[in-house]
């Protein structure tokens, strides 16, 4: 769980699983993108998710009070990879910062592979 707030009267928390579709609805809606991939690390197999499961490519990290994202796409061949890069770190953090506020964190842009679209 993410820690968000303490007040005197409570905590509030939110999961990952809610980070993850925050994050992974802003990135699949950026120009250039054109999939989302879920990585397992622990047998390095990756798998083209679409962008319907646009959630399951993002790996949130929350340790001391800063929640790391980990965006892993699949992008458009044919434009500059750091400017869709960029525009997708910008959208998450935006859309993060939108819905979740006071939310410390840092945004991860992983290029995993290019796809020839016509």
């Amino acid at each position: 769980m993410v820690e968000l707030k303490i007040t005197q009267e409570g905590k509030i928390d939110i999961s990952e699983n809610l980070v993850s579709k925050v994050a992974g609805k802003a990135a699949v809606e950026c120009y250039g993108v054109v999939g989302m991939v879920s990585k397992n690390f622990k047998e390095g197999i990756q798998k083209f998710l679409g962008k319907e499961q646009y959630d399951k490519g993002i790996e949130v990290i929350y340790t001391e009070g800063l929640c790391e994202i980990n965006v892993h796409v699949i992008l458009a061949y044919g434009g500059k990879i750091d400017a869709f890069a960029q525009n997708i770190m910008d959208q998450v953090s935006y859309a993060v910062e939108h819905y979740i506020p006071h939310m410390e964190k840092i945004v991860n842009i992983y290029v995993d592979d290019i796809a020839i679209v016509n």
